[in-house]
């Protein structure tokens, strides 16, 4: 099993008459929002104070009255300092761009749902074009909550016109052209096997033979199609599936260590907060709390 589907969030945010859900959320020092991922985009918004957001590897600090685009499938989490609040719209891609047309969703939808972290995007005040979309998510925002379902076609209209202008000024630059989607197809072996066998002591030599590639070529496909070097991808695999045992067992850090395939606990707590921000007792002692 990919031991990034142990973080996936269990709030489901659609159902069949609002595919979407809009929340308002009060945090509190020092985790805003805990770690997890799920399968629709998210626009956020902070409304009061400060949040360090953190998408995958990338860290962006937020202020009041700017947001952030959060791609589907990336994991992503915030910390505070204080007290504040933030507000979110989750929403399945296929609504906005309409299930029915498939064209539709090949052109502005599938190159968001890549897990490209250079996909997320900050939203400030200061860019027009960014004003702009938060100022309709904002409209959207503020509908009560017993008006959503009645204003459904609003909803979709101002998503629709919020996303040609993500896409216009920022998705269309990351759009992969044809080559990279073989090249995606010619990796995917390798990336299953990184998946389902992370605690092996997999070699370079192993993942390129299933792209058959030189080892020099699979390094710099897999850097193009993931932003990530072949090794630091499997630590990744290791780590959240790390997560999920600290979340779900009582082991202790050094079995887990050994079970996600490190030798020495040392190398295992580095790369654990290199990737989380946080020492796994930290991890296992906040998601108890």
């Amino acid at each position: 099993m990919d031991p990034k589907k142990q973080l996936k969030e269990s709030i489901f945010h659609q159902t069949q008459t609002m595919p979407f859900s809009i929340h308002q959320t009060v945090f509190l020092p020092p985790d805003a929002l805990y770690l997890h991922w799920h399968p629709e985009l998210e626009f956020l918004l902070v409304t009061e104070g400060e949040l360090e957001f953190i998408v995958e590897e990338q860290v962006f600090v937020l202020q009041e009255g700017e947001g952030i685009f959060i791609p589907p499938y990336l994991l992503h989490r915030a910390a505070a300092k204080e007290r504040g609040s933030f507000q979110a719209i989750v929403a399945d891609t296929e609504w906005i761009t309409s299930a029915r047309s498939e064209n539709l969703w090949q052109k502005y939808m599938k190159p968001v749902c890549s897990s490209l972290p250079a996909l997320a995007l900050v939203l400030k005040p200061a860019c027009s074009w960014q004003n702009s979309v938060l100022q309709m998510l904002g409209a959207i925002m503020k509908l009560p909550a017993e008006q959503l379902a009645e204003q459904g076609l609003f909803i979709r209209g101002s998503m629709m016109m919020i996303w040609q202008m993500c896409y216009d000024h920022h998705v269309s630059l990351f759009v992969s052209d044809q080559r990279n989607e073989k090249v995606q197809d010619q990796l995917a072996e390798a990336i299953r096997m990184m998946h389902e066998q992370y605690s092996s002591d997999l070699t370079l030599g192993q993942l390129a033979a299933l792209a058959h590639v030189s080892e020099g070529q699979f390094c710099r496909l897999f850097k193009t199609v993931t932003n990530m070097t072949p090794f630091h991808y499997l630590n990744r695999c290791r780590i959240l599936h790390g997560c999920s045992m600290l979340r779900e067992t009582d082991q202790t850090v050094s079995e887990i260590a050994m079970q996600c395939g490190y030798n020495t606990i040392s190398y295992f707590n580095r790369k654990f907060i290199e990737i989380t921000g946080m020492t796994p007792s930290e991890y296992r002692k906040r998601r108890e709390t």
